[in-house]
């Protein structure tokens, strides 16, 4: 390299290929190639992936940094890059593709289809890396045959190096997991989560003192395959207030550590949760009307944490049933008494005690029960229509209409002790206007709509077991 060349304003994109999106917080070191004392330059990406720095003209090896692949433990391979004698240069850096990380974690003969999962097991009380703890990952597969779907079960388990690392390589790509760790009878709680076609990583932190607690959670009600998890319980409590984006308090909200029983808020917006494990949770709180909640939690040892979760308000980020002032707001009566599709009222919910609430739809005429892609029980009519599905007005995935909620989705966010009454549209000339209206796109090919108590103008149901 010739040192009198003029310096080059050269300026650049980081891509993120596990992402697909500019990486934004990336160090790039330039060395120069051709400099037998290892010139070097370093930026840094800002917020849109883009970074500024002036070098001069000839060759240079970039070496790429960023906490994430860090975390992976892999490094991204030196890039050549020839800098041209110009008064300004553009620059795109890409990293590596999700396959080639895998490789690298996990060596050249890794099948396409599937991604490395990898992370920290971490003894709650020291914070300390956890010797040969299993991590366990679960699944479900599903694959199209001649004679249909199959479907079934699949788990593996790896074991943590001495301080505490894991490498799991044959976890599939694109699929929805359940992941926990379990050493000497205790075991975290279950972290749910998507794979998305990259390699990712999963710390888990366990209470080593935890006890088995009786029974686990089933995949769903009729799984023939058996519990999700097992189930650990403790001494740690841990207290949860449910507000709302203005600060209200929310009460009646069904609060819960994910598979344990559910609680409700009291009037302040307060529940406590007795005799869990500490270290990794999954927090799920619901409420009618609002958008559930799922987060992964720590809870401490020897300590009473409070959280404070914040609900939004459905009506919020969509329109929903014009209700008017009368003894009938929101109509269900009038179709009702129409007999056009099937309708459910409070009393018939009250007599047939439901335990959960997709027992009611079981023996309504022309609904069954399907999988999904990832093995998940979904709601479908007369083998070919998925309906939209409306709680008060509203779609329970917003801006998802296309899907409709799994089976376990559906009891977990509506309650048969709040059910007012259900409509049971199954095809598209049952449907009333009003109620096509509320879908995205296309209209549906049938519908259930769910509506609460209050909306129905009934007083609150005394709680089903």
């Amino acid at each position: 390299m010739n040192p009198a060349s003029n310096l080059v304003n050269v300026r650049g994109i980081v891509f993120d290929s596990l992402t697909r999106t500019r990486l934004s917080g990336a160090r790039i070191t330039f060395t120069a190639a051709d400099s037998a004392g290892g010139t070097a330059a370093t930026a840094t990406t800002d917020a849109n992936g883009t970074f500024a720095i002036s070098l001069r003209s000839g060759t240079w090896l970039a070496a790429l940094e960023h906490p994430r692949f860090d975390s992976l433990r892999v490094s991204v391979p030196l890039r050549g890059v020839v800098v041209p004698d110009a008064a300004a240069f553009t620059l795109q850096l890409g990293t590596d593709l999700p396959g080639a990380i895998t490789r690298a974690l996990c060596g050249s003969n890794v099948r396409n289809d599937v991604v490395a999962l990898v992370g920290m097991v971490r003894n709650a009380a020291t914070n300390k890396g956890l010797d040969s703890a299993s991590v366990f990952v679960k699944w479900v597969d599903v694959k199209l045959t001649l004679r249909g779907f199959t479907r079934s079960t699949q788990a593996v388990v790896t074991r943590t190096t001495r301080d505490g690392w894991y490498v799991r390589c044959d976890v599939p790509a694109t699929a929805s997991v359940v992941s926990w760790a379990a050493r000497g009878g205790a075991t975290t709680g279950a972290v749910l989560f998507t794979m998305t076609g990259a390699p990712a990583r999963l710390d888990l932190t366990l209470d080593t003192t935890a006890r088995p607690s009786n029974g686990s959670v089933e995949m769903d009600p009729d799984s023939s395959t058996g519990s999700l998890f097992p189930m650990s319980a403790g001494t740690a409590r841990y207290h949860v207030i449910v507000r709302d984006l203005n600060g209200r308090f929310v009460s009646n909200a069904r609060v819960r550590i994910l598979g344990r029983t559910t609680a409700r808020s009291d009037a302040a917006g307060a529940v406590t949760l007795d005799s869990i494990a500490s270290g990794t949770q999954t927090l799920e709180v619901s409420s009618i009307g609002y958008q559930p909640q799922r987060r992964v939690v720590d809870v401490a040892v020897g300590a009473e944490a409070t959280d404070t979760v914040v609900l939004t308000s459905l009506k919020s980020v969509l329109d929903t049933v014009r209700i008017t002032a009368g003894r009938d707001p929101t109509g269900f009566e009038l179709r009702r008494s129409t007999r056009i599709g099937q309708f459910i009222t409070a009393a018939d919910v009250e007599r047939e005690n439901p335990a959960r609430t997709t027992q009611l739809l079981r023996t309504r005429k022309l609904l069954r029960y399907t999988f999904d892609r990832n093995g998940f029980a979904l709601i479908d009519v007369d083998h070919s229509c998925l309906p939209l599905v409306l709680l008060d007005g509203f779609p329970l995935r917003p801006g998802e209409a296309p899907r409709v909620p799994g089976e376990a989705e559906l009891d977990w966010t509506v309650h048969p002790d709040e059910i007012g009454g259900v409509e049971i549209y199954t095809s598209p000339a049952q449907l009333p206007p009003e109620i096509a209206r509320l879908s995205f796109g296309p209209p549906p090919c049938a519908a259930i709509v769910f509506w609460t108590r209050e909306s129905l103008g009934l007083p609150k149901a005394n709680p089903m077991p």
